[in-house]
């Protein structure tokens, strides 16, 4: 291999990286584990400490509810715990603990450990709902908890003269009771935990006694804990001591932790340590082997893209950067890719932008045909009309239908002066440069000026012209909506018979106001509503120029309207022929 090879690398790092791992496990596990160890499972003691003194102080647990918990936390955490009061008697039992039931209705509570004659599970079975007779010292007057010298019944007879006389010489008098046995609890624990349980209270026992002033000193919430050693295993043990408040009276939690010797399984995990760097050195072997394979994954890549490249696809690009053969192979494939793809791209711009002109070309040369046709078209009526007077005068026809020859020519250049005007308008406003000039103005002042343009063709065709008064203030190019209303009003006053009406309305809604021009009296084929918006489309197929305009007017209307995006349309109704558009409110 060589040294800047790629095989070599990945065989130098992957032994680097498994070298590594196994050098600072080795070392922390020499150096390190054991005080590891050791503070891990005293701060985990203390943290369950604290729950468990929490739970304890705030739940009012009664005998059952506490042993419950205390049989939980020693088999969670596999270390014995005690609790005692000021005067270090304990609230719990070693193994099993009896309530009995006197005539008179009162409870004691009887804890059985030095009871040699009750031992088993099934001894205690026996007893419930027997008659029992206890003699001993009442140690806690509150809660009538007895410590028997003396126990009898059917199935038991246990008494211990030499408790009885130590008590008495102690001066505690004693009580004397007869009941029946109402229940009894079992503390189960394995036979380790029982020896650990044994050796703390007696550990307690003494230390309480010796320590008794230390002990009262300790402030609320404060965790001690003080090692010792087991004269008969040899085994280090630690005691935590943990002070409480429950119900004004001040208790004390003892917990003990071994610590079992660890030097021994360092040992042994060193050497697993070896036996796991011999499958480490293995596994280098086999990695290497599997990344030389997993080298071919760059090159199919690169080979892939290489063929999209050739299908003119540059959509994808090489992610491999390393610094070797491969990554500048890989860069320079992106390099030639990105720059492929950019020629490309540029050349479909002007491919693109070149049939967008030759398409903007097509559709100009489009509009001048057809622009031609229709003035052509809308030429030669007049045209020809102006041709045949002007012969008739020629021939001297003038003198004798003088008044008639001139008002038909006249008329008919009013008529081609308003087409031209009319496209002039349009061609305008299709203009792409064309900007209208958006302005806040009222929309009955606009409504009274077409009022007063058309009072005169009103009059002649003696047309009602109602109009809603409105007072609201509308946004728009005021010229050019003045010319959309002008044609729709021209027109309905064009379409309009003599003596019907004509109106112009304005509904106003939250953001917007709706304008209606309705001439009475018409009607458009239903077929026709969409095509009048067409160029020189005129509903008079006879071209009839008394009543037919220039049929630009409501094209020039329509494209007004949608320079100023507003909606607008046409429609029967019962009154008539309704043409309305929208304006946005200012």
């Amino acid at each position: 291999m060589r040294r800047k090879g790629i095989s070599f690398k990945l065989f130098m790092f992957t032994f680097g990286i498994f070298s590594f791992i196994l050098l600072v496990q080795f070392i922390f596990q020499t150096l390190f584990l054991g005080d590891y160890y050791i503070n891990k499972k005293n701060n985990d003691i203390e943290h369950n400490i604290y729950d468990f003194a929490e739970s304890f102080t705030e739940s009012n647990w009664n005998l059952s509810q506490l042993n419950e918990q205390i049989s939980l936390f020693v088999e969670y955490n596999n270390a014995p715990l005690v609790i005692m009061d000021e005067d270090g008697i304990t609230d719990t039992q070693h193994n099993y603990s009896i309530v009995m039931q006197t005539e008179e209705g009162l409870f004691y509570k009887i804890f059985s450990g030095d009871i040699y004659a009750l031992d088993t599970y099934e001894d205690f079975e026996k007893l419930m709902g027997s008659k029992i007779h206890v003699e001993g010292i009442l140690m806690k007057e509150d809660e009538s908890v007895i410590e028997p010298f003396l126990l009898q019944s059917d199935e038991v007879n246990y008494y211990n003269e030499d408790l009885e006389k130590e008590w008495k010489e102690d001066q505690f008098s004693t009580v004397n009771v007869t009941g029946k046995v109402v229940y009894f609890n079992e503390l189960v624990y394995e036979e380790a935990l029982i020896y650990k349980n044994d050796l703390l209270l007696d550990e307690v026992g003494y230390w309480f006694y010796e320590n008794r002033e230390e002990l009262l000193d300790l402030e609320m919430g404060e965790v001690i804990h003080y090692s010792f050693e087991d004269e008969l295993s040899g085994i280090e043990n630690i005691v935590f001591i943990y002070p409480i408040e429950v119900q004004s009276n001040m208790k004390y939690i003892f917990v003990m932790h071994s610590l079992q010797p660890i030097n021994e399984a360092i040992s042994i995990m060193n050497q697993f340590t070896i036996f796991v760097l011999g499958i480490g050195l293995v596994l280098i072997v086999l990695s290497s082997f599997l990344y030389s394979r997993t080298m071919t994954k760059p090159i199919v890549e690169m080979n892939r893209i290489a063929e999209r490249m050739a299908n003119l696809d540059f959509s994808t690009s090489s992610t491999i950067q390393s610094d070797d053969e491969l990554g500048n192979l890989s860069r320079s494939l992106n390099t030639l890719s990105n720059n492929l793809d950019q020629s490309l791209k540029e050349l479909q711009a002007s491919n693109a932008k070149l049939k967008d002109e030759m398409e903007l070309e097509r559709e100009q040369e489009k509009r001048r045909k057809e622009f031609v046709a229709n003035v052509s078209h809308e030429l030669k009526t007049p045209l020809g009309i102006i041709k045949g007077y002007a012969e008739g005068i020629k021939d001297g026809i003038y003198e004798e239908k003088k008044e008639h020859y001139l008002t038909v020519i006249l008329e008919e250049i009013d008529s081609m002066n308003a087409l031209v005007l009319d496209m002039l308008e349009l061609s305008k406003l299709e203009e792409d440069s064309f900007q209208l000039t958006i302005s806040t103005f009222p929309l009955q002042h606009l409504f009274r000026k077409i009022k007063t343009i058309f009072s005169h063709m009103l009059e002649e065709k003696q047309i009602a012209f109602e109009m809603t008064p409105v007072q609201v203030h509308v946004e728009g190019d005021m010229k050019q909506l003045e010319q959309v209303l002008r044609n729709l009003v021209h027109n309905a006053i064009r379409y309009s018979k003599h003596g019907e009406r004509v109106f112009v309305r304005a509904e106003v809604q939250n953001t917007y106001v709706t304008v209606s021009v309705v001439n009475t009296g018409a009607y458009i084929e239903e077929e026709e509503l969409t095509k009048i918006w067409d160029r020189f489309y005129r509903i008079e197929k006879s071209r009839n120029r008394t009543s037919g305009g220039t049929g630009l007017g409501l094209l020039i209307v329509k494209t007004i309207l949608e320079r100023h995006r507003n909606e607008y349309g046409v429609s029967n109704s019962e009154e008539g022929v309704v043409f309305h558009f929208t304006l946005p409110r200012s």
